[in-house]
């Protein structure tokens, strides 16, 4: 069993546009990832979470693909338009990140509390969020796949 990384709560949907709020709640987790492949881990959790067996992602994606880094990589473009992070809180600017160390960086997660972060995900076709509601919330495993 994997250990949870980052919580999860779906803040709106619109189109083929959902906003989401992400905290980490691991201590050995420091990133908030922009990349497709980790959106398109994010959209498919709920399919097994909520139980969702109907629905376009859960018959477009099996488990095996969803937890395979090779399929996922290639097929990411297919379901995933774009991810941006809007905005951040308890969280340091990308210079100061990079330049903290494991230790340096929990200390600032203790000086400022769990780092937060929203997100905007937009997928190629409204069918692939269409399992995805507002109030939503889980814990996750996704990660970034990229090397």
């Amino acid at each position: 069993m994997s250990t949870s990384l980052i919580s999860i709560e779906i803040s709106g949907k619109k189109g083929k546009e959902v906003l989401l709020k992400i905290k980490i709640i691991n201590p050995a987790e420091y990133y908030f990832y922009a990349k497709k492949n980790f959106a398109l881990q994010i959209l498919w959790e709920p399919v097994q979470i909520f139980d969702k067996p109907d629905c376009a992602m859960a018959k477009s994606i099996s488990v095996d693909q969803i937890t395979d880094e090779t399929w996922v990589l290639e097929n990411e473009n297919k379901y995933i338009a774009d991810i941006i992070i809007m905005s951040t809180k308890n969280y340091p600017s990308d210079p100061e990140l990079e330049s903290l160390n494991r230790k340096q960086f929990d200390e600032f997660r203790e000086k400022n509390g769990i780092p937060e972060a929203e997100f905007r995900i937009a997928v190629t076709e409204d069918k692939w969020i269409e399992h995805i509601q507002p109030g939503m919330k889980w814990e996750s495993t996704s990660y970034n796949m990229e090397a």
